[in-house]
């Protein structure tokens, strides 16, 4: 298949991600990158609309549960809860008014949704987060020290457990801390953030032997006023090492090579 794994970013009511649908019907996984909630007032979109594209985007990962998989950003663990209590970590443009039918739709159908996703396409292992997982991150977690934490697909593999375990835990468990880290860039007390508020420049001198890292949370497009408004032009894919971040309000893919593209072009990101 020429698309071996299609990957979409931020969505924050955003209807992108439908040009996706095709590729899907047609066998191709895809991985959402999470942050479906909380639309831009510039945009344009109002949350009653990005509520109604959630629902779209729920049912059609539900009709393709075995192919779709629902990453989760800080958005959304904003309102995410689960049967023995709720979420809290920090995110901007909270809606209270909005806040039970967020947390209704998350928490029906938290069986859709992981915190990060390995993949393997022509050999190479691809780690597929909201922001990213960096080394000091790992460092800051207690649960981690019995694990070598310079192999990233450990560390994913214990993150991902943590989290499902704690979807049924009778207690609140440290990872809802750790994830709540915000780091210096974006204006929080840590050195790094967690891997669903880390910057795209944290990563800049950052590469795990044998991993490439897929990630978004860091927009990379141009936002220009107008006079008839705001136009926001879709930007590139930042690299740095083995480190991409495609918040780029467009559609990736990973081709039979391992090459991360274009959906819309195939044009190669690098």
């Amino acid at each position: 298949m020429k698309h071996k794994l299609i990957i979409i970013p931020d969505i924050h009511g955003r209807s992108f991600w439908r040009d996706a649908v095709p590729f899907v019907e047609q066998g191709a996984p895809a991985v959402f990158l999470g942050d479906y909630t909380d639309p831009y007032d510039y945009e344009g979109i109002t949350v009653e609309n990005a509520v109604a594209n959630f629902r779209d985007l729920l049912d059609f990962a539900r009709l393709y549960s075995d192919r779709v998989t629902l990453l989760l950003g800080n958005h959304d663990l904003s309102y995410f809860g689960h049967n023995k209590g709720l979420w809290y970590v920090n995110a901007g443009r909270y809606n209270k008014q909005w806040e039970a039918s967020w947390r209704w739709l998350f928490n029906d159908n938290a069986d859709l949704f992981a915190l990060c996703t390995l993949r393997t396409v022509r050999g190479r292992r691809y780690l597929l987060t909201h922001a990213g997982v960096h080394p000091e991150w790992t460092e800051a977690l207690k649960t981690f020290n019995d694990i070598d934490r310079t192999d990233l697909v450990v560390v994913a593999e214990r993150l991902e457990s943590m989290f499902q375990e704690s979807l049924h835990s009778s207690t609140q468990t440290d990872l809802m801390m750790f994830l709540s880290m915000v780091g210096y860039m974006r204006g929080g007390e840590y050195v790094v953030g967690s891997p669903v508020w880390a910057d795209c420049h944290e990563f800049d001198d950052v590469e795990f032997p044998g991993v490439a890292q897929i990630f978004g949370h860091s927009q990379q497009v141009t936002i220009h006023s107008t006079e008839s408004g705001v136009e926001i032009i879709p930007g590139k894919a930042r690299v740095r090492h083995n480190n991409y971040c495609v918040d780029c309000h467009r559609c990736f893919f990973l081709d039979g090579n391992g090459q991360l593209r274009y959906l819309d072009n195939n044009e190669k990101v690098e």
